[in-house]
């Protein structure tokens, strides 16, 4: 017997568009840091406290800010991803439901 498998499709591609957006958006904040980065010379300071602030930090900033910018590419491809999947997921269930016809 198989498993019966129920999907919204509206509520899924609302779903994957939202992960999308919050994506893009994270991405546009992203570009926004690196921005303001690739202006300010020394953000940590170049006094007796920034310098080896910066010594102990920098490396860990910009590890975080790659980090975020894999999750923003990463959302960014689960909306693709999961739009597709519904698309192929509908195409397939009309398919079948063709193949069973009206009276099955």
């Amino acid at each position: 017997m198989a498993d019966e498998t129920r999907i919204d499709p509206d509520g899924a591609r609302r779903m994957f568009r939202v992960l999308g957006e919050v994506g893009r958006d994270i991405d546009t904040a992203l570009s926004g840091v690196h921005g303001i980065r690739s202006t300010v010379v020394e953000p940590w300071g170049d006094d007796e406290y920034g310098r080896p602030f910066a010594g102990q930090r920098e490396e860990n900033a910009r590890d975080t800010l790659e980090g975020v910018g894999f999750v923003a590419e990463g959302l960014i491809g689960l909306s693709e991803e999961g739009h597709g999947a519904i698309d192929e997921f509908e195409k397939l269930d009309e398919e079948n439901s063709k193949r069973l016809g009206p009276d099955s």
